[in-house]
């Protein structure tokens, strides 16, 4: 009986190392698991860290591409204004027309006969047809003001910001009109160079009406140039010159 119970039973030695190899293979499959659980962390934070980097990189390019955006933009406002550059101050455009009355147009001047003095008005207009400046007018001031409405172009565009007293002065008989364009709008502020149009308008008590208007470009360059003649407005010519 004896005998046969020692039989079955392992030997102590060999019992404890039994013992011992469950316990470290316990061990190991702790630190297995330990280890396994570092790698997991290693490997999330190593997933986490390029997606932080790979953010900065976007939020740089981000605004490397503001700035590119905004630079350009800035150059070509510049260009721009230097391409506007100011009327040259030490010229001025001269304007030379003369008024042939056309007696079988009428306008004969009542008890005394003869023809009436014409109203005639020279303004500038800039490439969209606003008038930027009343260069000249020639009318009969006091009761003669109510017949303005007859240059009906300027009337209706130009005279509400006109100084009407600083360029007028009494009518004119037939002849030759000199007048002269300093390159300032009506807010005495110079001009930019470009195109332009240059208005003569006419008008005269039972006669006819005539309105002659061209457009010109204003650069550095000095030019003479004749306009189209329209009825009693004749000869009409600008020149860009130095200043007299």
């Amino acid at each position: 009986m004896s005998t046969t119970s020692d039989r079955s039973m392992l030997p102590r030695r060999q019992f404890l190392r039994r013992m011992a190899g469950t316990a470290g293979g316990l061990l190991v499959t702790a630190v297995a698991a330990a280890c396994g659980a570092n790698k997991a962390s290693s490997a999330a934070a190593t997933t986490g860290a390029p997606a932080t980097a790979a953010a900065t990189p976007s939020t740089a390019k981000a605004a490397t591409a503001t700035t590119v955006a905004v630079a350009p933009a800035t150059a070509r406002a510049g260009a721009t204004g230097a391409a506007g550059a100011a009327f040259d101050a030490t010229k001025e455009l001269a304007i030379s027309f003369s008024y042939v009355a056309d007696t079988t147009a009428g306008g004969g001047g009542g008890k005394g006969g003869g023809i009436k003095n014409p109203y005639v008005v020279v303004w500038i207009e800039n490439a969209a047809g606003v008038p930027i400046r009343s260069i000249s007018l020639n009318y009969q001031a006091g009761r003669g003001e109510q017949y303005l409405r007859d240059l009906t172009r300027w009337a209706r565009t130009a005279q509400a910001s006109a100084s009407v007293a600083t360029i007028s002065s009494a009518t004119k008989v037939p002849g030759v009109y000199k007048i002269v364009w300093d390159g300032n709008d009506d807010k005495k502020a110079p001009v930019a160079q470009g195109d332009y149009f240059v208005c003569i308008e006419a008008s005269r008590e039972h006669g006819p009406y005539e309105i002659v208007r061209e457009q010109i470009s204003i650069g550095a360059d000095p030019f003479v140039k004749p306009l189209a003649a329209k009825g009693e407005l004749q000869d009409v010519t600008v020149e860009l010159r130095a200043r007299s």
